[in-house]
């Protein structure tokens, strides 16, 4: 496998946007109300809340590397349709926080889960894209007995898959030396399908490579260390994967010998941002899923 093929098995964790929908919706979507939640260490964690003010399960949006909540605005507008949905920027991105000393899956995880008790949520259901994959599994552990379900995006295609810690350290060399033209070089050339947006790239791009240089290689080396399968070993929670079917294969058969309520559904013709690329076939999986799921 090649140095950038790996990089991007390795980059490639996951964050859904939860969508459901109703030709009746119970709850009219309120204005999307900005709030800041503190985390453990003291650093502000912006988020917004749509949709009823009690509705149940709650619906929460992470994002990926280098990523805002922005990326959920189509997603938490039609979940708040019948849900209450909260999309957070997670520290170092969008409007959250900097301060901070320690980049970690970890320490994600227990931002979400701090912004889940500043709202007062009992049940959720966690979508999380790209690297926010690894954070919802670390926010669940934070959170016992009040996650339904967790909803990864375009990541765990193959949770049996790891790096060497050779390899982990020479791809963040090669991004120390020259962080902004890794993060380009990712995104353009391992991102999106063939059929690709230009702006859409663009807006990516532009987002990825201004992510400050010291979070994104701490993040990096948390990412590749984090071991998904060992985490899935200790879940019971079902797990439902919104996976593009353009990039990476997605292997079921590992992702059940560790998690058993471990699935997927593919999106045709999209890239690494599905719930962006098309956001109508990506809202219908995430209404499947949260009427399935929530159960």
């Amino acid at each position: 496998m090649s140095t950038w093929a790996m990089l991007v098995a390795a980059c490639a964790f996951a964050v859904i946007a939860c969508a459901c929908k109703s030709s009746t919706p119970a709850h009219a979507p309120r204005e999307n109300a900005v709030n800041v939640a503190t985390a453990l260490d003291g650093v502000a964690i912006h988020y917004r809340v749509a949709g009823a003010e009690h509705g149940d399960p709650t619906v929460v949006f992470v994002h990926g590397f280098g990523c805002d909540s922005t990326h959920f605005e189509t997603a938490l507008k039609h979940a708040a349709q019948r849900r209450r949905a909260v999309s957070i920027d997670l520290p170092g991105h969008g409007l959250s926080g900097k301060n901070r000393t320690t980049w970690t899956m970890e320490a994600y995880g227990s931002d979400v889960s701090r912004v889940c008790d500043a709202i007062g949520a009992q049940r959720v259901i966690l979508v999380g894209h790209s690297m926010g994959g690894p954070v919802i599994l670390e926010a669940a552990r934070e959170m016992p007995g009040r996650v339904l379900a967790l909803v990864p995006v375009d990541t765990f295609h193959d949770v049996e898959t790891r790096m060497t810690a050779d390899q982990i350290s020479g791809l963040i060399d090669l991004w120390r030396r020259d962080y902004r033209g890794s993060a380009e070089k990712m995104v353009r050339k391992s991102f999106f399908a063939p059929k690709r947006n230009p702006k859409l790239v663009e807006y990516i791009t532009a987002q990825v490579t201004s992510l400050p240089r010291n979070i994104g290689l701490a993040l990096l080396d948390s990412m590749f260390h984090y071991d998904v399968a060992a985490a899935l070993d200790v879940t019971t929670l079902p797990v439902r994967c919104l996976n593009s079917s353009e990039r990476v294969p997605t292997n079921l058969e590992a992702g059940r010998r560790h998690a058993k309520r471990f699935d997927a559904r593919l999106i045709p013709s999209v890239g690494h941002y599905p719930m962006l690329e098309d956001p109508a076939a990506f809202n219908a999986l995430l209404d499947a899923a949260c009427d399935e799921l929530a159960r």
